[in-house]
């Protein structure tokens, strides 16, 4: 009962479907370039944000949102990340 039936094959990924893989996005960007781009420029004057890991000052604004790393940090979390398989 649940094996198909001879003449109902289920489609091959070559073969088309009524939507083409070209028609559906894969991921839109919705950011703003100039605010995506933020975190790889140094902030201006002002204090900076801590590090949540370890309290080192990184190259954020105190007021920027989220919760800033330093270089160090984000790099260890990178690494961490990449190598967890």
């Amino acid at each position: 009962m649940g094996e198909p039936a001879a003449d109902q094959q289920p489609p091959s990924p070559s073969s088309p479907s009524s939507s083409s893989p070209v028609d559906v996005p894969v991921c839109e960007v919705s950011a703003d370039p100039e605010r995506s781009l933020r975190g790889l420029r140094p902030g201006g004057p002002g204090e900076r944000a801590a590090c949540v890991l370890c309290g080192e000052p990184t190259e954020y604004p105190a007021d920027a949102p989220g919760s800033p790393l330093c270089p160090v940090c984000t790099w260890q979390q990178a690494q961490r990340a990449a190598c967890s398989g």
